[in-house]
């Protein structure tokens, strides 16, 4: 998938990559895992599914830098409601000063 990342900062922690679930979000709002799309509630069955059997499960956000917040907010809210607090959101390194 094709996203502009927001600039941001490197990674604090390192999780190991089968605790890690990717959610892109694009400049329209749709959401996708591994290049499918799904629709929030589509999605949200699909994590708390995963949470419940990986509680040490991470959803790592990746909206493109063109997205409104009004798209990926949604899918936090769900998240939290859920209690799926391991969120990770997605920047591009920041470039050395």
């Amino acid at each position: 998938m094709d996203l502009r990342l927001p600039e941001g900062g490197q990674a604090v922690q390192r999780v190991p990559r089968e605790n890690i679930r990717v959610v892109d979000v694009d400049k329209q709002g749709r959401y996708f895992i591994d290049r499918t799309a799904f629709s929030l509630d589509q999605l949200e069955q699909l994590l708390v599914r995963e949470g419940q059997a990986n509680p040490e499960l991470v959803v790592r956000i990746r909206a493109d830098q063109e997205s409104q917040a009004r798209h990926f907010y949604p899918l936090i809210d769900r998240l939290l409601r859920n209690n799926l607090t391991r969120i990770s959101l997605a920047t591009e390194p920041s470039n050395p000063r």
